[in-house]
């Protein structure tokens, strides 16, 4: 679009890391990242956050922990582990982690529906 990146000390709206490369299978990398899913808060359902890393997958609402799956061994999300401290406490630390690099972006006024 011919428009110049943003400086750091420019507010924006579209900080990240272009996944282009990889959808145009060049130059991707082929390490794993962590991927965060945010749905807002709509007139049927609650904020929720579904946090993937590896091959486990957590779920939260409003920071408390709802579910946490193993994609490999259960891809259709029925057995939930969040009972089992040694793996849901490493995925809510790294959760916390990577959400304190994010920036968030308020949006103002009402969406219609």
């Amino acid at each position: 679009m011919q428009v110049p990146a943003p400086t750091q000390r420019q507010t924006d709206f579209v900080s990240g890391q272009s996944l282009l490369p990889e959808l145009r299978g060049i130059g991707g990398s082929d390490a794993a990242r962590p991927l965060l899913v945010d749905m807002a808060t709509g007139p049927f359902n609650s904020e929720r956050q579904a946090f993937i890393s590896g091959d486990l997958k957590l779920v939260v609402s409003q920071e408390q922990p709802l579910g946490l799956f193993d994609l490999s061994d259960d891809p259709e999300e029925k057995r939930n582990l969040l009972g089992t401290r040694s793996r849901r406490d490493p995925m809510v630390k790294q959760l916390t982690a990577f959400k304190k690099n994010l920036r968030i972006v308020e949006v103002q006024g009402k969406s219609q529906y």
